[in-house]
């Protein structure tokens, strides 16, 4: 899972251009989604189990994957935008939390094999 959510995070981060909207303002939206991941994904660790949150934030992603795909920047770019942000801030809290998930069950010697 890991592997998938920097998969995801680095796919999206090389395809900025081809997202819809200004490249000048995506790169604002990633930043902004980044900082969030981090201050939201420590909220959801505080008071939820990390398999719950783990299960919110990828419910989050794939809802605004849905989002991204349905609209379009010229119909409505408030929608748009919260969606990027949507997007980039599950996936860095997916990987937050795939990080924190993987160093509190795996062994530190059984790491690799996983």
């Amino acid at each position: 899972m890991v592997v998938a959510a920097s998969l995801q995070h680095s796919t999206i981060q090389l395809f900025i251009a081809k997202l819809p909207g200004n490249k000048f303002v995506n790169g604002i939206l990633f930043g902004v989604a980044e900082s969030t991941a981090m201050v939201f994904s420590n909220l959801l660790l505080l008071y939820l189990d990390d398999m719950v949150a783990l299960r919110i934030v990828f419910v989050a992603g794939i809802a605004s994957y849905i989002v991204l795909i349905l609209f379009h920047e010229e119909d409505s770019p408030f929608v748009v935008h919260s969606a990027i942000i949507t997007l980039i801030g599950s996936i860095g809290s997916w990987l937050n939390i795939n990080l924190l998930i993987l160093e509190l069950r795996v062994p530190a010697k059984n790491v690799a094999s996983v």
